[in-house]
């Protein structure tokens, strides 16, 4: 089991989440996106993308995205990074 989660919070990132989560594919850690269920062109931009989960928010708004996505890391450690590096 990994020990750390990389927690990418995101919205309308359709073009640069793609090349951001494709240069992370050598690293055998957790990545996970969150993002709004209505956000659906991000999310069809990395239907097709390998070992990514993805989390949809209830809530709106960044603090919101943090908060949600925290609380559903299962590994020990976590790290923050936006989507657009």
């Amino acid at each position: 089991m990994n020990k750390l989660t990389l927690l990418i919070p995101a919205h309308k990132e359709a073009e640069s989440l793609p090349v951001f989560l494709k240069e992370l594919e050598e690293y055998k850690f957790d990545k996970l996106v969150v993002l709004q269920k209505e956000d659906i062109e991000t999310i069809n931009s990395i239907s097709d993308l390998k070992d990514i989960k993805i989390f949809f928010k209830k809530n709106n708004g960044y603090g919101n995205a943090l908060k949600e996505g925290i609380d559903s890391i299962k590994t020990e450690f976590f790290c923050i990074i936006n989507a657009d590096g």
